[in-house]
């Protein structure tokens, strides 16, 4: 399967409202190397609160908790052990917001130097350290301000090694981001700042991309061609 801006566009819909679809308009959303999978599920994960019943992204399922979406992975990994898994966040940092691409198998032909993040660290863009006036052996905060109407549901400020900094350009079917996180981490901001509604959950978008069969449980979160 060939993931588009078309599929990230519709899949932005409704969860994370007009934020995300803004990211993606001003093409912050970034995609993984190992989007050039036979499958693709978007799945919007609780992360903090109950999941809102019926609430779904558009062209995907419902809202999910942290312990459903693991199960889903499970399943996802006993079919394909080398399954990707990936979540976007966006964080504050400075004076404006980025969104932070987490994920389980970072491209590292996107490093220019240093290593890929572990948890408590960060891979920055060129033009983003260069912005922070940064480079790899630093450390950066997240600032303390949401980057939505409503204050984050966790405690902010959250200090991050610069273990490396990745090129501002697209490589192939690579696409840059601001700024790269492990999953580890990429929940854990996602705890902070994920999408959140007065009343409701905070949510945060994550993916998942496989080879082979797809399992039951996990085709109203699938993405067609």
């Amino acid at each position: 399967m060939h993931i588009t801006t078309r599929h990230v566009a519709l899949g932005a819909a409704v969860v994370t409202g007009l934020a995300v679809v803004g990211a993606v308009a001003a093409g912050i959303v970034a995609r993984d190397h190992s989007l050039e999978r036979e499958n693709f599920a978007w799945i919007p994960v609780a992360v903090v609160g109950e999941p809102v019943t019926g609430a779904a992204t558009t062209g995907s399922g419902p809202q999910v908790t942290r312990a459903e979406y693991d199960g889903r992975l499970d399943e996802v990994r006993a079919v394909d052990p080398e399954a990707t898994e990936m979540a976007f966040v966006i964080v504050p940092f400075g004076t404006r917001s980025v969104g932070v691409q987490g994920t389980s198998d970072f491209p590292e032909e996107m490093l220019v130097e240093g290593t890929p993040p572990a948890s408590g660290e960060i891979v920055l863009s060129t033009s983003f350290a260069d912005e922070l006036a940064v480079g790899t052996g630093d450390t950066v905060t997240v600032g303390e301000d949401s980057p939505w109407e409503v204050p984050p549901t966790d405690v902010p400020g959250v200090s991050l090694n610069v273990t490396g900094i990745s090129r501002d350009d697209d490589l192939g079917e690579i696409l840059a981001a601001s700024a790269w996180a492990s999953m580890d981490e990429a929940w854990a901001l996602g705890t902070a700042y994920g999408f959140h509604e007065p009343d409701g959950p905070t949510v945060i978008d994550t993916y998942v991309t496989w080879d082979g069969e797809v399992p039951a449980d996990i085709e109203p979160w699938v993405l067609e061609d």
